[in-house]
């Protein structure tokens, strides 16, 4: 059985727009990993899409295509709605904002490691169970 992992959309975008750490993160489309994430990584992956093209750093073709080839990215996509309670309760308790929490919760709920390029992610949840759970795409081997 292979390893499933959560990534969230700082890693995912990665995929589709050149960025710092973008080869680690082609790494992983790469690799045997099953790659998971709630639905909503396919909306904040987009969002980010369209600050590219606003910034003239992409196509609206280009844009639109990359759109189009996100969900094929992932093995599984999750239903956001499972979770968002469960973020809204973590994000109040650690102040942050809850479309960075479902991707906690997601991995918390799969038993999975969560991936991400989310350095205030990790600071916020360093010494929590869940922080031992996530890994930064920079650290990621």
């Amino acid at each position: 059985m292979r390893e499933q992992v959560v990534v969230d959309s700082c890693v995912s975008v990665k995929w589709v727009v050149r960025e710092q750490d973008t080869e680690k993160a082609l790494g992983l489309l790469a690799s045997d990993l099953d790659l998971v994430a709630p639905d909503t990584v396919l909306i904040e992956v987009a969002n980010a899409l369209w600050k590219n093209v606003r910034r003239r750093l992409i196509t609206l073709d280009q844009a639109q295509r990359r759109v189009g080839d996100l969900p094929r990215l992932f093995n599984r996509l999750l239903p956001t709605r499972d979770f968002v309670a469960e973020a809204f309760t973590l994000g109040a308790e650690f102040d942050m904002p809850i479309y960075d929490c479902v991707y906690v919760v997601a991995s918390r709920r799969i038993g999975a490691r969560l991936i991400t390029a989310d350095s205030k992610l990790i600071a916020k949840l360093a010494g929590t169970p869940d922080g031992r759970n996530i890994v930064h795409l920079s650290d990621w081997t």
